[in-house]
Formats: C-alpha cells, sequence, structure tokens
C-alpha cells in the first residue's frame, strides 16, 4: 500500500508544479545594449550584432531553459497604424546556420544543443550575451516621424511593442513552445529596453520551428492589433486557446512523467 500511495503524492506534487510553470508567470526583463552594433552576414542578410546584458527574473517554481527565442518589434505611425520594424534573435541564430549544424563534433564544441539562457526557479538572471537583429528599413522610414515627435514629447522615453516566440523546457522535460506579446520601455538615453506588460499569446507542445511561429504571429499583430494613445496594444490583444494550450502541455507532462515514477513503485 505504501508504494500506491507514494505514487499519487508524487503525481500530487509534480502537476502542483507543472501547474505553477504552465500558468506561467512570465518573467520580468530588461535588456540593454552596452556595446557599438556590428554588422554580420548570417544566413543571407545583414544581421547586427547587440552586446547586450539581459537581466530576467523567474518567479516560477520550476527551473526554465530556454532553447532559441526571436521577437519582433513594431511601432505606430502618425495615423495609428502598426507597422513591423525590426527582428532580434539569440546568439546561437549565426551558428545554427552554418554549415557545421549537421556535423556532430561542431555542434558539442558550439554547444548548440544546450540552453541559451538557463533560469532556476525562483531567482534572478543575469547575462552579457550577444543578440542579432534584422531591420526593416521601410518600416523605419514609415514611423521615424512619429519616433522622433514622441522622443521630443516624452523626453527620450518610447513605447515598443513587441511579440516573442521562445522554445523553452521546464526542469529539462517535455519541449514547449511559448509565443507572448508585451508592451515595452525603451530609455533612448540609456538603450535599456524593460518589459512593462506581457500576455501569453498562445502554448503548444514541442519545437515549432521559430522563423515560421514569429512570421505567423506578426502577420496577426499587424492585421487585428491597435496601439493606444501611448503606443501600446497589450488593450487590443485577445489571446486564443491558452488555456487549452496549457491543459494539453500540462497532461503531457504528466503522462511524460508517471511512467517511470509508477515503474519504480512497481519494482518497490
Amino acid at each position: 500500500m505504501v508504494a500506491p500511495a507514494l505514487v499519487v503524492a508524487s503525481l500530487a506534487a509534480f502537476s502542483t508544479a507543472v501547474f505553477q510553470v504552465f500558468k506561467p508567470r512570465l518573467p520580468p526583463y530588461s535588456l540593454q545594449i552596452i556595446k557599438l552594433p556590428i554588422p554580420s552576414y548570417i544566413d543571407g542578410q545583414i544581421m547586427t550584432q547587440l552586446t547586450s546584458k539581459v537581466r530576467l527574473h523567474n518567479d516560477n517554481f520550476i527551473a526554465i531553459d530556454v532553447h532559441s527565442l526571436a521577437f519582433d518589434l513594431f511601432y505606430p505611425t502618425f495615423g495609428g497604424e502598426l507597422v513591423h520594424i525590426g527582428r532580434v534573435y539569440d546568439h546561437k541564430k549565426k551558428m545554427k546556420t552554418e554549415k557545421c549544424l549537421a556535423d556532430t563534433q561542431c555542434r558539442k564544441d558550439n554547444k548548440l544543443d544546450e540552453a541559451v539562457w538557463a533560469l532556476q526557479a525562483r531567482s534572478d538572471f543575469e547575462t552579457t550575451d550577444d543578440v542579432f537583429a534584422t531591420m526593416n528599413m521601410s518600416g523605419l522610414f514609415t514611423t521615424v516621424a512619429s519616433v522622433v515627435y514622441n522622443l521630443i514629447k516624452s523626453g527620450g522615453h518610447l513605447v515598443i511593442p513587441t511579440t516573442g516566440v521562445m522554445q523553452v523546457k521546464a526542469s529539462s522535460s517535455t519541449p514547449v513552445t511559448m509565443s507572448m506579446i508585451c508592451d515595452n520601455s525603451l530609455d533612448i538615453w540609456t538603450l535599456v529596453m524593460v518589459g512593462v506588460e506581457c500576455s501569453l499569446n498562445s502554448i503548444d507542445i514541442g519545437w515549432l520551428e521559430v522563423d515560421g511561429a514569429i512570421d505567423k504571429l506578426q502577420e496577426e499583430v499587424l492585421a487585428n492589433l491597435v496601439p493606444n494613445a501611448t503606443g501600446g496594444v497589450l488593450e487590443s490583444h485577445k489571446p486564443r486557446g491558452v488555456e487549452k494550450g496549457i491543459e494539453k502541455v500540462m497532461k503531457k507532462l504528466k503522462t511524460d512523467h508517471s511512467t517511470p515514477i509508477a515503474a519504480t513503485a512497481s519494482a518497490a
């Protein structure tokens, strides 16, 4: 009787822990550019390398490993139309597009299969890292007047909406792809961008292809979201199917972990 009781207790504890992660507290974050941009030719396009100080706080009760991420930046025109102005990738984007991708030793040497950032449970995380940005020149041209006007009006601060897609693992468990929409505050004098508020947009089991997922999310944002007077978009954001997505992920994680626990109990 003891073994089944241990199984039930273990599963209950695991389910509670998973709920704490996947009823997620999205990590508050800030990103500060600390070196001048360096242009690089990557994956057939010019990317700007930005050495940045990244700070996050994981308020969840389980560690989260971020394996890949990308986020888009937007800004409204004077007429209130939201425009895509750029995209930022994690630092492994460079190596993942080179010929050594299929070379096991090269992957090992460049740590391509390791997490980009490992966020410990209930703790702060800080690192100095490179990110790579591509800028949409037509989008920048369309919004330059609005940007300059708002910079003067606000004394050097802008509200920058972003969308993000991340491939993550919670406590080295089932791979999950998450997307989110955030309103951010950018201080042009210190080059610090802080996430003011974020909303989970979707969550899927498995790792979706990041470029395709971020492209799709960009299309949805441009078609459906309307910036407010300050430039933020969350007031008009209505996530679809997030609760069902969370439920599916929780069931999958529970299934993945229940088999070894049950087998151990039977052996006992």
